[in-house]
């Protein structure tokens, strides 16, 4: 549905985006969640941190790590990740995220 809603209205809000996105990676598709992404214009830095998640499970570890090292003064990283993996309501979700925070160098 929200794929759909993109191709609809394509000045959907960051959230619907990153939802699709979000989808796209607990599917496993990483290179689809970064195409979703990457329709963000200006994204806020919590876009930027789900990008370098899903770069770091393409490999791209480096790129990853220089969002990680661009994070804004305040913002709790490791909060953030905490915060993501609760949501998941299936524990294979939750592993799948907190491993991917992993591979950013967050220790959780």
């Amino acid at each position: 549905m929200l794929e759909r809603a993109l191709d609809l209205e394509q000045r959907l809000s960051p959230g619907c985006i990153s939802a699709l996105g979000e989808a796209h990676h607990i599917s496993g598709d990483y290179a689809g969640s970064l195409a979703v992404l990457d329709r963000i214009v200006d994204p806020p830095y919590y876009v930027r941190l789900f990008r370098a998640v899903n770069l770091a499970r393409l490999g791209h570890v480096d790129e990853a790590s220089r969002v990680v090292e661009e994070a804004p003064t305040g913002f709790d990283l490791e909060r953030y990740a905490r915060s993501t993996i609760r949501m998941c309501a299936r524990q294979e979700d939750a592993e799948l995220w907190r491993e991917s925070f992993r591979l950013l160098g967050l220790r959780l």
